[in-house]
Formats: structure tokens, sequence, C-alpha cells
């Protein structure tokens, strides 16, 4: 796994790289500039365990490297050389320019051309959009680039409207969305896959801090299919993984608490 993103030469970047580098993440494409410092910000939780956040990344490296056309290209470039997935989510979408979305969706229909595989998380942030028209049109063009989509029912209703999973199903399927996994917090997830359509609960669990759920469940979820399991078994892993971390406080849960998934 690789990971591509940007970011500054001060201790907090360092200390990221190094954890990164331990769990075994290839840091090659993680550009490192000379003055600035990582986004921050601050996570609250309240007594249901649902968090709020405070952001401070206007100025953040990676921001940076979204906004220009030639750094972008050329990371893009380098590190597609014998990817077979690319991952991006729509956050990354919103911090980019109207132009190095642009060079994203010819790389995404470039790297989909030659062979690759784009999966694309809707994860939408209104506030970093500044014209809902452009985030519905930008999201309709990352799907029409996607070959998996994790979605989030909320994100997609709040963007598109609709009421229900099949809604969303149907729409990312005229799209060209081939395999589709709508997620719905404690109501399970929606899959569509192999021309099926199916629902899959989730375990009942005590939640603690759902910070890190969607994340966790796409992780457990590519992984799964990246070890060939299939997607209905994918999305058991997924609500597997997401359920032990919300039952912790924080994004990064110890090793030890991980579950053991089955491959």
């Amino acid at each position: 796994v690789n990971y591509l993103t940007a970011l500054g030469d001060d201790p907090l970047s360092h200390w990221m790289l190094d954890n990164w580098a331990a769990e075994g993440i290839d840091c090659s494409f993680v550009q490192k500039v000379a003055s600035g410092a990582p986004g921050l910000y601050l996570i609250q939780v309240d007594e249901q365990g649902e968090r709020s956040f405070v952001y401070w990344r206007d100025q953040s490296p990676a921001r940076a490297l979204l906004q220009s056309v030639g750094q972008l290209t050329s990371l893009l470039s380098r590190a597609s050389s014998g990817a077979d997935l690319f991952y991006v989510s729509g956050i990354t979408l919103a911090l980019m320019t109207e132009q190095t979305r642009t060079t994203f969706f010819e790389f995404a229909a470039a790297f989909r051309a030659g062979g690759g595989r784009i999966a694309f998380d809707s994860n939408h942030r209104p506030l970093l959009w500044s014209d809902v028209e452009v985030a519905k049109q930008s999201y309709q063009t990352m799907y029409t680039n996607t070959d998996i989509a994790l979605s989030t029912g909320d994100d997609e209703y709040a963007l598109f409207g609709g009421a229900s999973t099949q809604d969303v199903v149907e729409r990312l399927q005229s799209w060209g969305v081939e395999e589709i996994v709508v997620k719905n917090g404690d109501g399970g997830a929606t899959l569509r896959a192999n021309c099926v359509t199916s629902d899959v609960p989730a375990r009942p669990v005590s939640v603690v801090d759902t910070t890190a759920a969607g994340d966790s469940f796409n992780a457990a979820y590519l992984w799964s299919r990246a070890a060939n399991l299939a997607p209905q078994f994918a999305v058991a892993n997924g609500h597997a993984l997401a359920g032990t971390v919300i039952g912790h406080r924080g994004a990064i849960i110890a090793s030890s608490a991980m579950p053991e998934l089955p491959h």
C-alpha cells in the first residue's frame, strides 16, 4: 500500500511518517515540503459517540499539492506505475481546484483504460465546497470513473436527494458503477455487485466514538477484495472492523484490539 500526500518538515510530519512506515505503508510518494505543517483538527464527541470537527488546514502541504497541476500530474504519473487500484475520497476532490480535478479525472480515465481500478468514497463535506452544483458535477464525473463505490447514504441524500439506499444504487448504476456499497451506520449496508442487490446488516455494538468508522469499513472492504473475497464477505469484514474501532476512543486503536478478519 502506497500513500500519496504531502507533509512538512516538522515533528508532527516526521511522527506520522514513522508510524505509517511501522505499519508497513510505503511512503515513497509522500512529498515533503521544507516549510509548512500538516492540517490539524480537533474532534469533539457527544454522549452517543457522534463527533464534530474544528479544522486548521488551509495552508497544509497536501492542499497545496492538490491545487498544483504540475505537482499532481508528476505524482500521479510516478505512482501509477505498477499500481492496480487507486482509492480517493470526496474530501480530496473538494480540496482540488477546477483545473486539478480535471487533471485527476483525465488520469482516472487513462488509468482504468490501462486495466487499473478506482475506488471512491463519497465522504461529502459541504463546507469544503463553495458551490453545490460544482460539487454535484464533480461527484458525477468521479463516479463515471469509479469501479468500486464506497458511499455513505447520508452524504448521498444531502447532495443528490433521495430517501433510500436503492435510490443511490440506481443513480450510481446509471453512471456506470458496477460494484456499489452504500453505508448506513448501524443500519448496515446495501451492496450491489455481480448484478445482485442485497442488504448486509451490521452487528449491534456499544458505540464509544464514531471517528474513523467509514475509513475502517473501507479498509477492511478493500483488503478483502484484494484478497479475492466475494463482495458479500468484504462487507461483513467492513462491519466487523468498523464495529471494533467505534467501540474505542480515537481513530487508531491498539493492534491487540483489532479483530481477526476471515480471508
